[in-house]
């Protein structure tokens, strides 16, 4: 078989003369490195109820400047967002868009080579939560003229019911009060 050059949208035929036809499909797309995302929580054990704080930190090495670069990231189940607490470099950051329950995505802007920025933001735990995995995800996204995308990152945390659990122990002294002052009398 003989390797031609792609046809590059232009018409070719196929036929007796021309013999079989062998295409490479690149399907396993490079991800650049030197654009990374990480991700924190600042705790891991929680309660239903309780609230956690995020921080995902981007950097930039990859040589170039990424413009307009967002973070999509997808909370766990039962875990929503607190409105007004997103930060940007320790700024507040106006804009942050919720799509569905627990999709957000948040603006950062373009990201000279070289700069890192870091966002933080609060969730609560909500009841329902201990059936899921506790994973949040996330990956930004760098519009481009070629879009370019970091890995993923995750941060895990650990659902308890705590005092909405089913199961409890209850403490104290059950007694007949018979002279109704309401203590228990030797």
């Amino acid at each position: 078989p003989r390797i031609q050059p792609g046809s590059f949208n232009d018409s070719f035929p196929v036929n007796f003369i021309t013999g079989d036809v062998f295409l490479d499909i690149p399907l396993d797309l490079a991800t650049p490195t030197g654009f990374t995302l990480e991700k924190e929580v600042n705790r891991t054990d929680v309660e239903i109820g309780d609230s956690v704080q995020y921080q995902l930190t981007i950097t930039n090495t990859i040589g170039f400047e990424l413009p307009g670069t967002f973070i999509d990231d997808l909370l766990p189940e039962g875990v929503t967002f607190i409105s007004g607490t997103a930060r940007l470099d320790g700024e507040v950051l106006e804009g942050s868009a919720i799509s569905g329950e627990r999709s957000l995505r948040f603006e950062i802007g373009n990201i000279e080579d070289g700069e890192t920025a870091v966002l933080t933001y609060r969730a609560r735990v909500e009841f329902g939560a201990e059936r899921g995995d506790g994973i949040n995800r996330a990956q930004a996204i760098s519009r481009g003229p070629v879009e370019i995308t970091s890995n993923q990152a995750f941060a895990q945390i650990e659902i308890s019911q705590g005092v909405f659990a089913d199961e409890g122990v209850i403490f104290g002294k059950v007694f007949v009060d018979l002279n109704n002052n309401k203590i228990h009398d030797s």
